[in-house]
């Protein structure tokens, strides 16, 4: 059963076996000390231990539990109402003794030296913790089914380090409780990727550096970032009505939906370097560079104040999912950039620069491409996925030119056979060169004789053309087209991909392929009348969608 009577000073060196699940009560003075190596631990294995749930260690008022060098009680939680739970190993020491969580309204909480492990078991501690500079406060959630420890209410005097790891939530009022462990110049606080540092409210600044890879989650209040603070793989998690303000900083990313502002010459996030990829709902304000260095970023709300100049770089994914950015934008060399809902919007230019891609849900033989609006011009040099035709709201709307240079890649992705509405519409002029791909992937069988797809409306017309043409079911240019020299007023060109021929067609602002039969290629002093049937049978069924 458990332990019974009462302790007085007692220095222990062995096991003492709880299997009783009951509970270790130290009163009245007592005094017990595990000490020595590893094996010296109070071990509780009755079921309220085995999830750490309900404390089997009391530390009374003026009571003393000591866990000298590896001295431990495993997972069992403990209770200090008025003691002290203590850790004194030599301020050198390396040794690390664990407990299951820790309770309590009043008492101490003291890390002399060495490491205090606490296992997470969702308990709340408001009295005192306290900590000398060479000592190690480590919260571990890994093994534990609840992950959360809360200092919440507590004094915090610790000046020594704080780790939240193993996926575990350490939860405090403010920052001001751990400001003297952050500030440890042997880097004081380090959040583990998979945890979390809980902030339930209060005015916090953060200014000494961070390491790890966790996340800093505000449930309320404000949180300044500056200085050595602002480098690091931290993600940003702000909750609704709180705010996050960041100097000059270079952080995971942001995750949340609060309001975030950014000052100085910009903002970086690099979500690969914490191995999430984090979504933000919330506001943004930033005059200043927006630049997603690597890893995926999610915005799902239109930060309007983001003013500035995004830029996405190599290895790098945003994803406009309902959201987007107030500026203008760039996508570099192996960048991606994501427009996957009608409502995803750049409220200026952009710009897709060689080895940049800017599509939708997916490329190849699944997916969408680009739908949303352009609020300036478009120029591709890289690969341009657009649209589904045939489904409801997924044209791509530039509110300005648009431009497919020599080396850029136009990739038309359809899903029907007849639809009625264009995948780009374009209010300014539609410059064109480079190659069009025309990917079939999600159509019902292969494109028929007759079928006519509508491609791009441009309110000021068009000039040049493309270079080359591509048809294939599979989104690659596997499906090469060879041009056939003819050509009128209504024909741009015609080609030839296996046993089907594509009439380029353009009428006035509409730009699209007509599926011709080879027969139907006429000798040049005929082509000028066929083109025009052509073009009278394929738009007759066009309706230009209203952007």
């Amino acid at each position: 059963g458990g332990a019974q009577g009462s302790i007085n000073t007692n220095v222990f060196g062995g096991t003492i076996s709880n299997a009783g699940g009951g509970t270790l009560a130290l009163t009245s003075a007592a005094q017990l000390r595990l000490q020595g190596n590893s094996d010296n631990t109070l071990v509780s294995s009755g079921a309220s231990a085995s999830t750490a749930a309900t404390p089997v260690v009391t530390v009374g008022s003026g009571s003393v539990l000591n866990l000298n060098a590896s001295g431990s009680i495993g997972k069992a939680a403990v209770q200090v109402n008025g003691g002290t739970l203590s850790v004194n190993a030599s301020t050198a020491a390396t040794t690390t003794s664990s407990i299951g969580g820790v309770t309590g309204t009043s008492g101490i909480l003291n890390v002399a030296g060495g490491t205090m492990q606490i296992n997470t078991s969702g308990q709340t501690f408001s009295g005192t913790v306290n900590g000398v500079s060479q000592g190690t406060l480590t919260i571990n959630g890994a093994g534990q089914a609840n992950k959360t420890q809360s200092f919440v209410g507590a004094t915090v005097n610790n000046s020594g380090k704080t780790v939240v790891t193993g996926g575990a939530t350490l939860q405090v009022g403010s920052l001001t409780q751990i400001a003297n462990s952050i500030n440890n110049a042997s880097g004081g606080l380090t959040v583990t990727s998979s945890s979390t540092l809980a902030v339930s409210g209060g005015t916090n600044t953060l200014t000494s550096a961070v390491t790890g890879s966790g996340t800093v989650l505000l449930s309320s209040g404000s949180l300044a970032v500056s200085g050595a603070a602002a480098t690091n793989s931290m993600i940003f998690n702000s909750a609704s009505g709180s705010s996050m303000s960041f100097a000059s900083a270079s952080i995971g990313g942001l995750a949340g939906s609060g309001a975030v502002t950014a000052t100085g010459p910009g903002l970086t996030l690099n979500p690969s370097s914490s191995g999430t990829s984090p979504s933000f709902g919330g506001s943004l304000t930033n005059a200043g560079s927006l630049t997603l260095a690597g890893g995926t970023q999610t915005f799902t709300s239109y930060l309007s104040g983001q003013t500035g100049m995004t830029t996405v770089n190599s290895s790098a994914t945003l994803v406009l999912s309902g959201g987007g950015v107030g500026g203008s934008a760039t996508v570099n060399n192996g960048g991606t950039l994501d427009m996957t809902s009608a409502s995803s919007q750049i409220g200026g230019n952009v710009a897709i620069a060689a080895g940049g891609v800017m599509t939708g849900t997916g490329t190849g033989t699944s997916g969408n491409g680009a739908i949303g609006t352009i609020g300036g011009s478009l120029t591709n040099n890289g690969t341009l996925n657009a649209g589904v035709a045939g489904a409801t709201n997924t044209a791509l709307n530039v509110n300005g030119g648009f431009t497919n240079g020599a080396a850029g890649i136009l990739s038309l992705m359809v899903a029907a056979h007849n639809p009625s509405s264009p995948l780009i519409n374009v209010t300014g002029t539609s410059t064109l060169d480079g190659k069009l791909y025309l990917n079939y992937a999600g159509l019902s069988g292969t494109p028929t004789i007759g079928d006519f797809y509508p491609l791009i409306y441009s309110s000021l017309g068009y000039q040049g053309d493309f270079s080359s043409f591509y048809a294939s079911s599979d989104g690659n240019a596997s499906g090469s087209c060879a041009s056939i020299a003819v050509h009128s007023s209504a024909w741009k060109d015609v080609w030839q991909c296996g046993s089907l021929y594509f009439a380029e067609l353009v009428n006035g602002n509409n730009l699209g392929i007509q599926v011709i039969a080879g027969t139907d290629i006429p000798e040049p002093a005929s082509l000028a009348l066929l083109g025009a049937g052509l073009l009278g049978l394929g738009y007759a069924r066009r309706r230009r969608q209203s952007v």
